[in-house]
């Protein structure tokens, strides 16, 4: 099993509440302080009042908040769900290097943060001068052992897999690789009922030959193990 390290220093605090998107307020040792969050989905089946958390404290000069949340414990009480979108492109990235993303051996890294025509993909990878683009989008939401994605509404996802479909019809290598920040999925699915226009995109861009993937971490507050591909489901739901 390939396993990295958690980057951070974990302490435990509990939530309070979520005022806007990027703000919590949570409880550290007594005393009620803010906190980023790192997520801007609606994550409503993993943060309510009195959840546990584990954060890290990071004061410094031009932040709002001393403290950052990075995990969340899952509703059931049993392991913790990373809910710090950076950490998926992290820890693909750590993969890469190491040669341990069996989808893409042979790749080798040459770019992040690549701009190509209207959009900015995560990685640029290369094998025998061919390109491949790939993007990675994190996932949190797991229902009935179901990874679904977006858990908001996210046209800049339907953007993305819209614009790798150009490049794959064009001759290009593209993949969309979706990483679910817990251990407790079987299956990816787009979620259909939160944002059809990005499933809609989804299966349009495996039309047109992008590589569509899903894989899962296990989460503990001092590492991150790679646990392997998900199937992914494309299919919309029947009415």
């Amino acid at each position: 099993m390939t396993t990295m390290p958690v980057p951070w220093r974990l302490i435990p605090a509990t939530l309070v509440d979520r005022p806007n998107r990027f703000l919590t307020n949570i409880i550290v040792q007594g005393r009620q302080h803010q906190a980023h969050l790192p997520d801007p989905g609606r994550l409503l089946e993993l943060l309510w009042p009195g959840v546990d958390l584990l954060v890290q404290h990071n004061p410094g000069p031009g932040r709002k908040t001393d403290y950052t949340v990075h995990l969340a414990r899952r509703p059931a009480g049993e392991g913790w769900v990373c809910i710090n979108t950076l950490l998926p492109n992290r820890f693909v990235r750590f993969l890469l290097n190491e040669h341990q993303l069996p989808a893409l051996a042979g790749w080798d890294l040459v770019g992040t943060e690549v701009t190509e025509g209207h959009s900015r993909f995560d990685f640029l990878l290369e094998r025998d001068g061919r390109r491949l683009y790939l993007e990675v989008k994190s996932v949190t939401f797991v229902d009935g052992g179901v990874a679904q994605f977006p858990d908001a509404v996210s046209a800049r996802a339907a953007k993305h897999a819209r614009h790798l479909a150009e490049l794959a019809v064009n001759g290009y290598q593209a993949m969309i690789l979706f990483v679910v920040q817990r251990d407790d999925a079987h299956i990816f699915r787009p979620m259909w009922d939160r944002d059809p226009e990005v499933g809609r995109a989804l299966n349009e861009a495996a039309l047109a030959g992008v590589d569509i993937r899903a894989i899962k971490l296990a989460v503990t507050p001092e590492i991150f193990t790679y646990k392997g591909e998900l199937p992914v489901d494309l299919e919309p739901p029947r009415d």
